[in-house]
């Protein structure tokens, strides 16, 4: 592939003499862009007004990629939108996939686009000390790609090349400095500010008309005499900085000194090491606290943020250092205690700096457990507040008690199953996990047949021996996430979550009905009952816990009706005549004793 460029000659008198054409083969511009060290991931693309591809260094990878190809990335149409002359963006590559920072330039005179992208990964990490070898490269192959078409076309005027070159060097280094993420400072030899990025207004607070030309001095609270006479490179010196505002803070500085036409220069690369500085001093302090006590403990700041905790605290509570560290130390409270509570406790911390006593927290599970919590108060120097060091050890009994009396709220004493309030709390969980998963759940009202006979022939006990069988039999017939619960008396219900299909309903009612007519050795002799059940499912049959449970009753007692032994499923009312394969009513005998077996 080749580019023609072509003029049209005339002679003396205007007429058309003939065209004068001139060629560059893209080989050439490949080999020219390929001496250029734009690092690992950089990339020079040579583009036509239409931004249709000429050519590019790197070639691309794959053959979907032809000259004359106009992908581009939207960063860049939107960037020629918006000036088509120069410009810079931050995109990743449609041809490679790399992010780079690109800056394009449109020739005057021909319909030519140069990109240059450098890749984020490259500049990133060594930019610092490669800015001025990369500007210049830059600018060298700018220059020489100028001069290589200036030899083609003899109209091009150097002096605009010129110009151009210079405005082109002054964009690539402003979107440098200000994309860098680091505060950038460019000094002279006399220490004075030369230039600085956006990020360095940021950092210590300044204009930038009154940081240009100001002591490089200013910026630091302490001394360091390599500012003065900047004549070798430093990396990572700890300094402490002062802001615009008079405030202080610790920064990590960098410096690498250039010699230029107006004299020695060097960059200053500031970084903010507050956070460093503070894991650090968090570090060696959890290291101490680690080794110092066996209990659960939390350390806080003078802001009431966790700076610390040990294993045992993770132990106790749940939660992991990378959960709990720079959370406010309310990050776990059970929300359990007035503004009363907390006022006394810092009354006490402040007149005395210790405070003991039982609080309820919230544990990483979601649970509300009793702690006995003593603070103590670790004062600097000056005797000001340094740290809170709060020690936590579980109130066991108080938590035994409390799960016992929720089971004994939540649970059937002669069964060992969930009572109804159990039951409707794990209801209304279940409905609002099919609002999400689009599926259904089945409620199965179970009512006993001839368990009163029972009860009156063999006795209380005898009732009472059964029906906890019966809730043995019910678990053993349901899957584990599903839940069997007694209503009271001898009415038990069952809750069948992820119904994608009622069919999947009639084989677990089956073996309940057939499970429960089963034979009972009771120790006051032999019984045999039955059961009827009724089943609604949810959202199908009712959109809330009061219907369901309703069309459940209604469809138990069509069983009753019918001959009990058997199951239902609610169907709303119709005067249509229902198919013969398709009972409404599923019975299995008419009495426990009974053999034959049928629909109805």
């Amino acid at each position: 592939w080749i580019i023609t460029l072509s003029r049209r000659i005339n002679t003396g008198n205007g007429q058309f003499s003939g065209i004068a054409v001139a060629s560059i083969r893209l080989a050439h511009l490949r080999e020219l862009f390929a001496g250029i060290n734009l690092g690992p991931g950089g990339a020079v693309t040579l583009r036509d007004a239409n931004l249709g591809l000429v050519t590019r260094h790197p070639a691309p990878s794959t053959s979907e990629v032809q000259i004359g190809s106009r992908v581009v990335s939207p960063q860049l149409a939107a960037a020629i939108r918006a000036n088509p002359a120069h410009g810079a963006y931050l995109a990743v590559t449609q041809i490679d996939g790399i992010e780079r920072t690109n800056a394009y330039l449109r020739m005057e005179h021909y319909p030519y686009y140069i990109i240059v992208g450098l890749a984020d990964d490259d500049y990133l990490l060594g930019w610092y000390r490669e800015l001025t070898k990369t500007a210049v490269q830059v600018a060298a192959f700018i220059l020489a790609t100028l001069l290589m078409l200036s030899l083609l076309i003899h109209t091009w005027s150097l002096r605009e090349r010129d110009l151009k070159h210079i405005a082109s060097k002054e964009l690539e280094l402003r979107i440098l400095l200000d994309t860098a993420p680091d505060a950038m400072v460019i000094i002279d030899s006399s220490g004075h500010v030369r230039r600085a990025n956006q990020r360095a207004l940021s950092t210590f607070g300044y204009q930038y008309e009154d940081l240009i030309g100001c002591p490089v001095g200013n910026l630091l609270a302490s001394e360091w005499n390599e500012l003065t006479q900047p004549s070798h490179s430093v990396s990572d010196v700890d300094l402490i900085a002062l802001a615009a505002d008079g405030r202080s803070f610790p920064i990590s500085v960098s410096m690498t000194p250039t010699e230029t036409e107006s004299g020695r220069m060097a960059t200053l690369v500031i970084r903010d090491s507050s956070e460093r500085r503070e894991r650090e001093d968090a570090l060696r302090l959890a290291s101490l606290v680690y080794q110092a006590v066996g209990e659960a403990i939390m350390v806080t700041d003078t802001t009431n943020r966790i700076v610390a905790i040990n294993p045992a605290f993770t132990r106790l509570t749940g939660f992991t250092p990378e959960e709990a560290i720079g959370q406010q130390a309310a990050f776990f409270s059970s929300g359990r205690h007035d503004h009363t509570f907390f006022r006394s406790m810092w009354e006490s911390l402040h007149a005395t700096g210790t405070w003991k006593g039982e609080i309820l927290n919230r544990r990483r599970n979601g649970e509300i457990a009793a702690d006995w919590l003593m603070i103590n108060t670790i004062y600097d120097d000056n005797g000001q507040v340094q740290w809170r060091v709060g020690m936590y050890s579980s109130v066991t009994e108080q938590k035994r008690a409390e799960e016992q009396l929720w089971r004994q709220a939540s649970y059937d004493t002669l069964t060992d199953l969930p009572n109804r309030r159990l039951l409707l709390d794990r209801l209304q969980q279940d409905m609002n996990i099919v609002d999400r998963t689009k599926t259904e759940v089945a409620l199965l009202l179970v009512d006993l047949d001839y368990f009163k006979e029972v009860n009156d022939s063999l006795g209380h006990l005898a009732g009472d021996q059964l029906l906890a069988e019966v809730a043995h039999r019910l678990e053993f017939c349901i899957r584990e996430m599903d839940t069997a619960a007694r209503l009271g008396g001898d009415e038990f219900a069952v809750l069948l979550g992820g119904i994608t299909n009622r069919q999947h309903v009639e084989p677990i009612a089956q073996s309940i009905r057939s499970t429960l007519a089963n034979h009972y050795a009771l120790k006051e002799g032999d019984a045999r009952i039955s059961a009827s059940i009724g089943i609604a499912l949810y959202p199908s049959d009712a959109k809330d816990i009061e219907t369901l449970f309703q069309k459940a009753d209604q469809a138990l007692y069509l069983v009753k009706g019918a001959g009990r032994n058997g199951f239902s499923f609610y169907t709303e009312p119709s005067t249509e005549k229902r198919p013969a394969d398709c009972p409404a009513v599923h019975l299995e005998a008419t009495s426990p004793t009974e053999g034959k077996t049928g629909d109805v």
